[in-house]
This record gives structure tokens, C-alpha cells and sequence, in this order.
């Protein structure tokens, strides 16, 4: 599964299996359509994130309170989760 963490505390997971389609646009970020939820990650350097995502290897995503400017430009930064039903 997918544990999906936000600022908050709040968590969801969402089963790979039911995955449909991973999408990867630079200026807006990724958007994964499972059978019952959308979910849009938004951050910056997220190509990485993409391919994980794409090949089932990642266990998790959280949102993260730093901010971007305090950390490496280099590495993938998410800014926020949004999810759809």
C-alpha cells in the first residue's frame, strides 16, 4: 500500500493494486488515479518521486513542514497532498 501522511497527523493508504495511472508534469507535479480516490502530490524535484511511484517502490509520501528555501534544492520536496473521492 501507499501510507499517505499529512502535516496534520492525518494518514491514508491506498492499495497499489488498485492504481490506474501515474501521471509526472514538472510545473504541477504527479497525480496518481486510483479506482476510488485522485491524489495530487505537489512539490518540487519530484522525478524521482515519479519513478518510484510508477514501479510500485515506494511505501510512502508525506507532506513536509520545511520549508523549500531551507532545504537542499537538490532533493525532492513535497509542499502538499491533495485528495479527491
Amino acid at each position: 500500500m501507499l501510507d499517505i501522511r499529512f502535516k496534520t497527523g492525518d494518514r491514508l493508504a491506498l492499495g497499489y493494486v488498485y492504481l490506474l495511472s501515474v501521471g509526472f508534469n514538472p510545473s504541477e507535479g504527479i497525480t496518481l488515479v486510483f479506482t476510488s480516490h485522485t491524489v495530487r502530490i505537489r512539490g518540487r524535484c519530484l522525478e524521482a518521486l515519479y519513478a518510484g511511484l510508477s514501479e510500485h517502490r515506494v511505501n510512502y509520501v508525506a507532506e513536509q513542514h520545511q520549508h523549500p528555501m531551507d532545504a537542499d534544492q537538490e532533493k525532492a520536496w513535497i509542499e502538499r497532498v491533495e485528495i479527491e473521492e
